[in-house]
C-alpha cells in the first residue's frame, strides 16, 4: 500500500517512514487521540493511522488509505456548497448588477467632480471583485462535471503554455519545460489547465517587477512510482510565516485578489486524486503536484 525503498527487517520506523514515527510520538504524548492523518511526501498518499498499545509487545499501527473517505467527504462538501451557491448567486448578482449599472451611469455624468469620480470608481472596482468571487465559487462547484482520464502530461503542458502565453500576453520564452519522459496520468484536462492557470496567475500577480520565469519539471518522486510536476517561479517567494495560510479560502495579500485561486487549485487536484503542496525553496515559489500513481509512458 505504501511506497517503500525495499523491505528491511527490524529497521527502526523512523529510518523507513519518519512521518509515521512523528505520528507515533504525537500519539504517545496524547494517547487519547483516536487517529491521525499522515501525508507521505512526494506522493498523493494520505494515510489514516490508528494506534493500539499492546502490553509487553509494543504499539500496533493500523494503517489505511484515506483516499476513499476523503473523496466521499469532498463530494458531500461540493454538494452542500453547490446548493448554497445556487441559492445565493441569483440573490447576490441581481443587486450587484444594479450597483454596477448605476455606478457606470453615474461615472458618465458630466457634473461629476474628480473626488466623486474616484469614489465612483471604487464602487465599480469592488462590484467587479464581488462578481469575481461569485464566479470562482460557481467554478469550484462545477468541478464535479470533470472526469479524470489518461493524458500525456508533457504534451498537455505544451498546449497549456501556448494557450496561457497567448491569453495573458506572456512571451513563450518565459516558460521552461524539463522532462526526461512523457508519462500518462489520470487527470481531467480542463482541470489541469485551470490548476496551472491559477498557479501561474498567482506568480504573475506577485511578481516583483523582474522578468517572470516559470519552470515546469516533470519527474518521478523518490519512490520511483509517483509522477510529480513542479511549477516554480523566480519571484520573491512566500514568507515562512504565511506558507501555512496560502491554501485557505479567501486568504490574499492583494487588495484586488479574491484569495480563492490556490484554494480552488488544491481542491481540483484533490478531486482528481492528486495532491498539491508548497515546497520549501531558497528562491522564488515552487508548488508540487503529485499524481495518484505512476502510469505507462506515452508514445511521442
Amino acid at each position: 500500500m505504501m511506497p517503500t525503498p525495499g523491505l528491511v527487517e527490524s529497521a527502526p520506523l523512523g529510518n523507513t517512514f519518519p512521518e509515521l514515527q512523528s505520528a507515533l510520538e504525537r500519539w504517545k504524548a496524547h494517547p487519547d487521540t483516536s487517529a491521525q492523518l499522515v501525508d507521505i511526501p512526494d506522493t498523493a498518499l494520505e494515510l489514516r493511522v490508528r494506534f493500539t498499545d499492546l502490553p509487553a509487545l509494543g504499539t500496533l499501527l493500523v494503517i489505511e488509505d484515506n483516499a476513499a473517505l476523503s473523496q466521499q467527504i469532498q463530494q458531500l462538501k461540493l454538494s452542500s456548497l453547490g446548493r448554497l451557491t445556487a441559492s445565493i448567486a441569483h440573490q447576490i448578482r441581481n443587486p450587484l448588477g444594479a450597483i454596477s449599472h448605476a455606478g457606470q451611469l453615474l461615472g458618465e455624468s458630466k457634473a461629476l467632480t474628480d473626488a466623486d469620480g474616484r469614489l465612483c470608481q471604487i464602487v465599480l472596482d469592488n462590484a467587479r471583485r464581488m462578481n469575481l468571487i461569485v464566479e470562482e465559487i460557481l467554478q469550484l462547484t462545477r468541478q464535479s462535471h470533470g472526469k479524470p482520464g489518461k493524458m500525456a502530461l508533457v504534451e498537455e503542458l505544451k498546449i497549456f503554455i501556448e494557450r496561457f502565453s497567448r491569453e495573458q500576453q506572456v512571451e513563450n520564452t518565459a516558460f521552461e519545460l524539463h522532462s526526461t519522459f512523457n508519462p500518462n496520468v489520470d487527470f481531467d484536462a480542463g482541470h489541469l489547465h485551470q490548476v496551472l492557470g491559477n498557479l501561474c496567475l498567482n506568480s504573475l500577480y506577485h511578481n516583483s517587477g523582474t522578468a517572470i520565469q516559470l519552470t515546469f519539471v516533470v519527474a518521478l518522486a523518490a519512490d520511483d512510482k509517483t509522477v510529480v510536476l513542479d511549477i516554480a517561479d523566480n519571484g520573491t517567494g512566500i514568507p515562512t510565516c504565511k506558507k501555512h495560510k496560502v491554501f485557505e479560502p479567501f486568504y490574499t495579500t492583494s487588495h484586488t485578489g479574491t484569495g480563492l485561486g490556490l484554494y480552488i487549485a488544491r481542491e481540483l487536484c484533490h478531486f482528481n486524486g492528486a495532491k498539491l503542496s508548497l515546497l520549501t525553496t531558497r528562491q522564488g515559489t515552487c508548488f508540487r503536484m503529485a499524481f495518484a500513481e505512476k502510469s505507462q509512458e506515452a508514445h511521442e
